[in-house]
């Protein structure tokens, strides 16, 4: 169940910061950017195909994402697929900050 504060939330992280006509950023971009730095941070102990594993969980995320707004649940919105792409490059970009930070 889908509560109102849910929806006020996720409007909040709908919050544009930055836009240009290249690109945008929401609240949603430094969510994923935490998201992919701290997987990545996982990630680390084994280094094999590291990349490849934080790719495949973001994708499984949007896929999840996807559905929850296929089944008419207003808690995320709907996205165009630009979007999703750069959700996709902020969360690589998380991982890759979280590998910078390691050494």
């Amino acid at each position: 169940m889908v509560t109102s504060l849910m929806i006020q939330i996720a409007d909040l992280l709908n919050t544009i910061i930055f836009s240009n006509s290249v690109i945008f950023i929401n609240f949603w971009s430094l969510i994923h950017i935490t998201f992919g730095f701290f997987l990545m941070k996982l990630f680390l102990i084994n280094k094999k195909n590291r990349f490849l594993k934080l790719f495949g969980l973001l994708v499984l995320y949007e896929i999840f994402e996807f559905l929850v707004i296929a089944s008419g649940s207003s808690l995320f919105r709907v996205e165009i697929s630009i979007d999703i792409i750069y959700d996709l490059i902020f969360g690589l970009l998380g991982g890759w900050l979280a590998i910078k930070l390691n050494r």
